[in-house]
């Protein structure tokens, strides 16, 4: 559960990070109507045994499942290459080299890996600013008003769709 964030990272997150991201998905799991004792996000060490099972005895790719993850990363390439190219770098970071095989993802050239490990660059010297006492708060308060922006430019409006519908 936790490999998703803290890969690109390259470290794990700290104890306290970890428990509120767990507690974010039991809470998800409860919403859902998962009883508490057959959770398996109620401790680190249980959602890492739980997803290494999955993925050692469930999750043998199909056709269909080597076909959908080509499908998601090429609607999210936005019809560039390059960017395909780089998403599926970035799966084969995150699923390891024998589960990206069965999948049938690219193997990234030197070129690729490099803008990948650039990527992972950024993701932690921002993590750490975010650490920093006045730089953290100020990003933080930056990056809550780029996400109202963003949600106001591409959320519909009642006026727009009032607009829309005359």
């Amino acid at each position: 559960v936790l490999m998703p964030v803290e890969a690109p990272a390259g470290k794990p997150l700290r104890r306290d990070d970890q428990e509120a991201f767990l507690h974010l998905w039991r809470y998800v799991g409860w919403l859902l109507g998962i009883p508490d004792a057959q959770n398996p996000c109620a401790s680190r060490a249980l959602a890492t045994a739980t997803l290494e099972s999955v993925v050692m005895h469930v999750l043998e790719p199909s056709d269909e499942s080597r076909r959908l993850a080509h499908h998601v990363l090429l609607s999210t390439a936005a019809g560039r290459p390059s960017s395909y190219r780089i998403r599926a770098a970035w799966a084969r970071l995150l699923l390891g080299d024998p589960l990206a095989d069965a999948l049938a993802l690219p193997v990234p050239s030197v070129l690729e890996w490099g803008r990948v490990g650039l990527g992972q660059l950024w993701f932690l010297a921002y993590a750490r600013c975010l650490e920093l006492p006045v730089l953290g708060d100020a990003l933080e308060h930056l990056h809550a008003a780029g996400m109202r922006l963003f949600l106001r430019l591409h959320r519909p409006s009642s006026r727009r769709s009032t607009a829309r519908r005359s």
